[in-house]
């Protein structure tokens, strides 16, 4: 595993501990805190996901305050849903802030498509792509990311084609998740490997993968041993349910020192590096 690695840190937004216990002052603080292991370099190596600013008028101020307060120190992002209101809250909240990002979570499976926007896998990823072009045009300072919830049951072909398209419409990173956490290792390297290799060089994949049979970590070291750079992770693993791979065990396995982690963000339509 040449190279380093780059964490998208979750602590502060996936799951409803960080929504009901961390002030937006405490989100700051583990921003500054996130960023000094990394010195200067904080914004290159580690993206901040500061909130939901959709959930309600407090959750936006908070993000918003990490985002006045945290810059310099890390990347910070609001994450949201397909929707364009949402999408408009999102680049709202950060806008302004210096390598300011947001993810835009988009369903890839069927089950997930039919769950959360009521459409076919396919159409969801193409709604996908076309927010990806909207984010860009409110705000070509703030760098879009997609991340493709429940891919690990998702058709690796169909998320290739439109991961493709959503870097070509302007998204720096697509992120494939394992939102149940039952994917198993086999698996989950056969996923990043035939995305990656079906998707082209131009794309550049990041990984966020559950702990609910406790193979968070294990699947995060199959995803980079496929050439992903860029990890979801949270500090003690908080998240929905069993949470995510931890932000201290990704950094005891990762290979290198952070001032050696090359950026892994191309620059397709104006998006800025990490």
């Amino acid at each position: 595993m040449p190279g380093g690695v780059v964490f998208w840190e979750e602590s502060a937004r996936d799951g409803a501990q960080a929504k009901t216990l961390m002030t937006a002052d405490f989100r700051v603080r583990l921003a500054h805190e996130t960023g000094r292991v990394f010195g200067s370099d904080g914004p290159r190596h580690v993206v901040l996901a500061a909130g939901f600013p959709a959930v309600c008028g407090d959750e936006f101020e908070a993000v918003r305050q990490v985002a006045v307060e945290a810059e310099g120190a890390v990347s910070v992002a609001a994450v949201c849903r397909g929707a364009q209101r949402d999408l408009e809250q999102a680049v709202a909240s950060v806008r302004g802030s210096r390598h300011a990002r947001v993810m835009v979570v988009v369903p890839a499976s069927e089950a997930m498509a039919q769950v959360m926007v009521h459409r076919t896998a396919a159409e969801a990823l193409q709604a996908g792509v076309d927010l990806v072009k909207r984010a860009r045009d409110l705000d070509e300072a703030v760098a879009v990311d997609v991340c493709l919830a429940d891919a690990s049951r998702a058709d690796h072909a169909l998320m290739a084609h439109h991961a493709q398209a959503m870097t070509g419409a302007g998204a720096g990173l697509v992120v494939l998740a394992d939102t149940v956490g039952a994917q198993l290792l086999s698996d989950c390297r056969e996923m990043f490997r035939r995305v990656r290799a079906e998707a082209g060089r131009d794309v550049v994949l990041a990984s966020h993968l559950h702990n609910d049979l406790g193979l968070g970590l294990a699947n995060t070291l199959e995803a980079l041993a496929a050439g992903v750079r860029v990890v979801s992770s949270s500090w003690l693993g908080i998240a929905e349910r069993a949470g995510i791979v931890a932000t201290e065990h990704c950094s005891s396995c990762s290979p290198g020192t952070p001032t050696n982690c090359s950026d892994p963000t191309p620059r397709p339509g104006g998006s800025r590096p990490i």
